[in-house]
């Protein structure tokens, strides 16, 4: 199987009209068709770009959410929205387009470490989830304890996660009938993360 690399801009900068043309042009110079398909390897900002991208380029092909950031492995990775930034704003031209697949791999978490702004012990990373039906919500502050508290405590936290967010994807897949709306809320502060019923149904904030 011949896998051709396209790398992407740091951040943002990959959700832009120039990156995207970059893109597409990659996609023709390797011979891509209708029978191939596209892996996005990264954070939301990647996965949103080459999802667009996917969505797009010959009117769609399919593609791959393999989010590397814990965000995106329990939010921004599922759930098929995608899209890039105008001047005007961001997110403003998009689509949803689904994944094929969704793949997290919990080791790489682990090289996501200081200095990475997003995920450092100043400012860490807030990893929501939708509380409808005293469902899940998982708040952390830093990445670190998180990661630290073991692969187990981990994995269970991301798989909850993940699978209710596909639940609310399932029942309002493009945003039109309410449950998915309550995913764009934010919650108003950080927390600290605590184990291990941050992921449960009991003993959490609600939103």
């Amino acid at each position: 199987m011949r896998a051709p690399l396209h790398l992407l801009p740091t951040g943002e900068a990959a959700k832009t009209g120039k990156a995207l043309a970059a893109t597409y042009g990659a996609l023709v110079k390797a011979g891509l068709g209708r029978d191939s398909g596209i892996v996005a390897l990264g954070g939301g900002a990647v996965t949103d770009a080459a999802g667009f991208a996917a969505a797009t380029y010959l009117r769609g092909v399919p593609w791959i959410s393999a989010p590397t950031t814990l965000l995106g492995q329990v939010d921004s990775g599922i759930g098929g929205k995608v899209g890039i930034d105008l001047p005007e704003g961001k997110n403003l031209v998009g689509a949803i387009w689904q994944p094929a697949r969704v793949v997290c791999d919990l080791d790489v978490l682990a090289t996501l470490s200081h200095p990475r702004p997003d995920l450092g012990a100043r400012r860490g990373a807030q990893v929501r989830a939708d509380l409808r039906a005293g469902a899940v919500a998982l708040t952390c502050r830093p990445l670190g304890p998180v990661v630290a508290a073991g692969a187990r405590v981990l994995e269970d936290a991301v798989r909850r996660c993940a699978r209710h967010k596909a639940r609310i994807v399932g029942i309002d897949a493009r945003e039109t009938k309410g449950p998915r709306e309550l995913l764009n809320f934010d919650t108003p502060r950080l927390t600290p993360w605590r184990q291990p019923r941050t992921c449960g149904s009991s003993g959490t904030e609600r939103r």
